[in-house]
């Protein structure tokens, strides 16, 4: 156990130590989150005026967030990278035991993620665009040699093999159903991550969370690898959080939001299709990416667009996420991080224990209580907006 520890203090002192500099480096090209345009426009802030201006003018009009750096996925993904390269350069395949030719591709699509959204955090970009990201990172992971080759429900074994083809030296390798599963899971863990980046810490603190609970299921099933994994983004993340936790100093961006989905849903596959733990550990962002999207057709009439429609789901930026609820009914930023946190932990530990038949039954209780839970803080909020429209 004491390698793992290792792996996280040390991931978490290189993610220290980077992120400072990525926040300067932001700064300096200027890819900073901003007060909504018409705050900009009201204090008659120019898009030439200097960051160290923006920063003055909102803290003295006591803006909600002054402008950020927008640049944290650069900082602990370069971090990752750079404990990765350690291990590589110092240990090899001796101690660890990592077979870096297996996750090529791995790191590969990584890096493509993490490219594309700090592009996107320079110069913009739409929602569809980071859809086309994440179904080639999807896709290129489905092409590695890491299969998703079957899965236990309810104690039974569903096998997802039946076409199996390999190449490359098995560098690439096909199977189907299993990796179009792999995709279509990709795309729904990234969606949930990404709809949790409303409030400081809010998605990197839960992340962090749902990474222990995989890494102690593979170290419990031998998946030595995606335990390793799993504790060095663990490590870097926590490293982060330091300039990110509520006030924060740096947002993960596109850069974080892209390649933090991935992770979380790619090392649920490599630890040996530990799905179900996934599910249930973050069951609330996934739950409440669910009843956000079912309001947001409700109220934009979305399912009459067809798959423009569908698509519109996704890109549309409101204010029905529970954080915003939240904080409509007087939450602080730091006070939902906690909440969430906690609950999240509970579950967690609560899952280590359970086999596989009770899993099931949990996933289905624990999230039919979660939504009630957000219907209701919904229902508080919404009525506390009616007295103050109607005051």
């Amino acid at each position: 156990m004491w390698i793992f520890i290792t792996l996280v203090i040390f991931s978490l002192f290189i993610s220290f130590l980077i992120t400072p500099w990525i926040i300067v480096l932001a700064e300096k090209l200027g890819i900073m989150q901003l007060p909504p345009t018409e705050i900009l426009s009201d204090l008659k802030i120019e898009a030439t005026d200097s960051n160290l201006r923006y920063k003055i003018l909102a803290l003295r009009n006591n803006l909600i967030k002054p402008p950020t750096a927008k640049w944290g996925g650069v900082a602990y993904t370069l971090a990752f990278f750079v404990v990765i390269f350690c291990i590589f350069i110092f240990d090899g395949t001796s101690l660890l035991e990592i077979d870096f030719s297996r996750y090529a591709l791995w790191f590969l699509t990584i890096l493509f993620l993490l490219i594309g959204g700090a592009y996107q955090d320079k110069y913009g970009g739409k929602a569809y665009t980071q859809l086309l990201y994440i179904l080639l990172a999807a896709f290129l992971f489905a092409l590695s040699p890491i299969d998703l080759n079957g899965v236990n429900i309810l104690g039974h074994y569903l096998h997802l093999n039946a076409i199996h083809v390999k190449g490359m030296h098995n560098f690439i390798s096909v199977v189907l159903p299993g990796d179009l599963i792999v995709i279509l899971w990709t795309l729904f863990i990234f969606y949930a991550i990404k709809m949790q980046g409303g409030t400081d810490g809010l998605a990197e603190g839960n992340t962090v969370i749902a990474l222990l609970f995989i890494a102690m299921v593979s170290l419990k099933f031998h998946h030595l690898q995606a335990a390793i994994f799993s504790f060095i983004w663990i490590g870097v993340l926590l490293g982060f959080l330091f300039y990110n936790f509520y006030p924060a100093y740096i947002f993960s961006g596109s850069s974080g939001k892209l390649v933090l989905g991935f992770v979380v849903a790619s090392l649920a596959i490599i630890s040996g299709a530990k799905l179900g733990t996934a599910l249930i550990v973050f069951s609330i962002p996934l739950i409440d990416m669910v009843h956000v999207i079912l309001q947001r057709i409700k109220k934009y009439k979305l399912y009459t667009r067809g798959l423009r429609g569908f698509l519109d789901v996704f890109a549309i930026s409101d204010k029905m996420h529970l954080h915003h609820k939240l904080l409509k009914l007087g939450f602080k930023e730091s006070s939902i991080a906690i909440f969430e946190y906690s609950i999240t932990t509970i579950i967690g530990f609560i899952t280590l224990y359970l086999n596989k038949q009770v899993k099931m039954f949990f996933l289905i209780v624990v999230w039919g209580l979660i939504y009630g839970v957000i219907k209701y803080i919904n229902y508080l909020a919404d009525k506390k907006h009616e007295k103050e429209v109607a005051a």
